[in-house]
């Protein structure tokens, strides 16, 4: 072999320098995405609205350093209307609401009428009642005695139509006589019908409000000894929660938020 002949390097070695090869190494391994396993999970996601301009409020960082202050995950996070954040001052406010503040509130609102629930279901359900305007107790007697009067002045009237009718074949009524009963019963029928059909909507009305107070309180009993908040739970028991805008009352600062859970709204 001549001797300038050179010896091409096997390709498995690095043809550059080690020390420059570990530098870009560190520097790949530097852009790599880190998974986010320290956010922390929306559990109201779809859940938590802006009680002035209706739209989400979304999960955001607050600006503080955890690891200065000590504080946990759920401290790192807060609630903020999503009109705001998107458009700015002009279009909202912020309704700004820390997380652990959110979770807290209704963890004991849930926990409260859960304990209610099963200490006492029946005063819950009449004091949900009364509440809701469903409570039919002193409203009973009188709608039935109206409702039973109603029907029973429409059967009549039906009957004296029906006469009237006899009448005019019979020839025992002009024409004009026949006309002008027939269009006074007819007002009459109309007027009746829609009072019984008001008084029986009512009356529906007021049954459903109290079957979904008794699925709601059935429910909610389940969660008495709840220690934690989750998604699927929350979506179990809610609608919707409102947060309004931090405003200072008597010297002291309060935020509104309001739970409408499923079935029966909001009850607070």
């Amino acid at each position: 072999m001549p001797e300038d002949y050179t010896i091409i390097r096997n390709v498995h070695e690095p043809i550059i320098d080690p020390e420059e090869f570990d530098v870009i190494q560190r520097m790949i391994t530097s852009r790599r995405v880190v998974p986010k396993d320290d956010r922390l999970p929306n559990i109201f996601a779809g859940l938590i609205k802006c009680a002035d301009c209706g739209k989400a409020l979304t999960l955001n960082k607050a600006h503080r350093s955890a690891a200065a202050k000590g504080w946990e995950l759920v401290d790192q996070y807060g609630y903020m209307c999503n009109t705001y954040r998107t458009y700015g001052t002009g279009s909202c406010t912020m309704h700004w609401i820390e997380a652990r503040g959110i979770r807290e509130a209704v963890l004991e609102d849930i926990r409260k009428h859960a304990k209610e629930a099963l200490a006492d279901d029946e005063g819950m359900t009449d004091r949900l009642l009364k509440q809701l305007g469903a409570d039919r107790k002193k409203q009973d007697k009188a709608a039935k005695k109206e409702l039973k009067a109603r029907k029973s002045r429409l059967a009549e009237v039906d009957r004296l139509f029906a006469k009237l009718y006899e009448d005019r074949v019979d020839g025992s009524i002009s024409e004009r006589n026949y006309q002008m009963m027939s269009r006074k019963y007819e007002q009459e029928q109309a007027e009746l019908q829609k009072r019984i059909g008001e008084i029986e909507a009512k009356e529906s009305e007021a049954d459903e409000k109290k079957d979904n107070i008794e699925r709601f309180s059935r429910l909610i009993r389940e969660y008495a000894g709840i220690e934690k908040l989750d998604a699927a739970l929350l979506n179990r028991l809610v609608e919707k929660i409102t947060v309004s805008e931090l405003k200072t009352v008597g010297g002291e600062k309060v935020q509104e938020v309001r739970i409408y859970y499923k079935f029966i709204g909001n009850i607070d």
